[in-house]
């Protein structure tokens, strides 16, 4: 879980960085949008282990 918050929290950071800041655009939609996958990766992952047997 901690490694996958910071993969997604500096990949986020980064995006803003090379999106917003040429475009001068700082509205976090990416952001929040990017940071928003954590708990779908997460809830993914426990939903894949409880239902291997049935896909």
């Amino acid at each position: 879980g901690g490694a996958i918050l910071i993969a997604f929290l500096v990949s986020a950071i980064f995006h803003e960085l090379c999106i917003a800041v040429p475009c001068h655009i700082f509205k976090f939609w990416a952001f929040i949008g990017i940071m928003f996958q954590v708990p779908l990766v997460i809830l993914t992952n426990y939903l894949q282990d409880k239902f291997q047997n049935s896909m």
